[in-house]
C-alpha cells in the first residue's frame, strides 16, 4: 500500500478528513477506528523499528519518543499506537 493509498483510505472513511496522520509512520499504518471521531492507528513495534533501523535513532531514545508521543493530547483525533502481540 502506497502513502497515497493510505491517505486516500483515511480520507474516504466517513469523518476521516479530520484524522491526524503522522506521515513518517505511513509504513506503520494499521487502520482507523470505527468509532467517531476517526483516529488513525499505528503499530507501535513497526514505528520503533522504523526509528531505529531506518532513521538511525538510538533504541532507548526511540522508546522514550514513542512513549511520549503516544500520550500527547493532540485533540480528539490524536492517533493511537497499538502493541500487537
Amino acid at each position: 500500500m502506497t502513502n497515497e493509498d493510505i491517505i486516500n483510505q483515511i480520507l474516504d472513511t466517513e469523518g476521516g478528513e479530520d484524522a491526524l496522520i503522522i506521515e513518517n509512520f505511513n509504513s506503520c499504518y494499521v487502520g482507523t477506528t470505527i468509532t467517531k471521531p476517526v483516529r488513525v492507528v499505528y503499530d507501535y513495534w513497526k514505528c520503533l523499528d522504523l526509528l531505529v533501523n531506518t532513521d538511525g535513532w538510538d533504541f532507548d531514545e526511540s522508546v522514550n519518543y514513542l512513549d511520549e508521543l503516544a500520550v500527547v493530547d493532540l485533540g480528539e483525533n490524536t492517533p493511537l499506537y497499538v502493541k500487537q502481540l
